[in-house]
């Protein structure tokens, strides 16, 4: 809660609660200025300057009166009363300049007058007198440079076959230079590579793209060791280490049977195994893997005779 410095208030202090079951309000208390304890800003704490008490509210509430001597002081404000029979009660308050107050609460503004500039303090007449030498054109402040722009802008403007409309003129005939389709400039060079681009898409054997029969790595009929793949959960569909995997193996389109050598662990859910070359003799071959509790796993493979 603010409080604006200096400045008479009464503040609602409490509530007051039986210090045996802590419920209930103690409503007729006698708080008088000595019980009402005060330390404002970290300072020692002292009794109210206000001579009168503390008198009931309702609901073990209080109305606590402090004078202008008890808020003279900004920063933070502790009020305490412990009275016997009841919990002791306290409340922070923070005290704060009238022009503050009076800019959250009231109808004045917050002051954002000029204090200093460059370290140096300023006053109206010293902000006024730097405004002023700023419009005075000497041909080095603001209207000086200004003008110098402008007549510098004038210049460009003026073609003198060098400036602005000069370049431009010289960039358009270039432009239209590499438009004339001499072989050399642009569209000859387009003209190249559209005839490039065709010799290559045309598959002579040489020109064209051709895979060598050692390119591709899983031969027909041949061994393929360590085949790794990813075995996951079937409820979160996360990788699932640890589980029994059964391979089995479609050949050319026919039924599934088994792979001829077993699964193992590699870690975080991958799995390996050696294909034998009864599994691959087939050009296109599907492998299934399988284990409880977890999603299927369908790996297609296109072999190399």
């Amino acid at each position: 809660m603010w409080l604006k410095v200096s400045t008479a208030v009464t503040i609602k202090f409490g509530p007051f609660l039986d210090s045996t079951d802590g419920v209930t309000a103690e409503t007729g208390l006698t708080i008088s200025q000595a019980d009402i304890r005060l330390s404002k800003n970290g300072g020692n704490i002292a009794q109210s300057n206000n001579v009168a008490g503390a008198t009931h509210d309702e609901l073990g509430y209080y109305d606590v009166p402090l004078d202008t001597t008890d808020t003279n002081t900004l920063g933070t404000l502790r009020v305490a009363v412990s009275e016997s029979g009841a919990l002791p009660v306290w409340q922070d308050f923070m005290v704060v300049p009238a022009n503050v107050w009076d800019s959250l609460f009231s109808t004045d503004k917050l002051q954002v007058d000029t204090v200093e500039v460059s370290g140096t303090t300023q006053t109206a007449n010293d902000v006024g007198a730097d405004v002023n030498a700023i419009l005075v054109d000497t041909g080095t402040t603001l209207d000086g440079k200004i003008n110098t722009i402008d007549t510098n802008v004038d210049s460009i403007l003026v073609d003198t076959g060098t400036t602005l409309d000069g370049k431009i003129n010289t960039i358009d005939t270039n432009v239209d230079s590499i438009l004339v389709d001499t072989g050399t400039t642009l569209d000859g060079k387009i003209n190249t590579i559209d005839t490039n681009v065709d010799s290559i898409l045309a598959d002579t054997g040489t020109d064209g793209v051709k895979v060598a029969s050692t390119q591709l790595f899983i031969k027909k009929n041949t061994e393929l060791a360590n085949f790794m793949f990813v075995m996951t959960d079937d409820t979160n569909h996360a990788p699932t280490s640890g589980l029994t995997v059964t391979a089995t193996r479609s050949i050319d389109g026919g039924a599934f049977a088994s792979c001829a050598n077993a699964v193992s662990g590699v870690a975080n859910g991958v799995y390996k195994i050696t294909l034998a070359a009864a599994d691959l003799n087939g050009t296109t071959i599907v492998l299934r893997f399988t284990a409880t509790d977890s999603d299927d796993r369908l790996i297609g493979l296109i072999t190399q005779a």
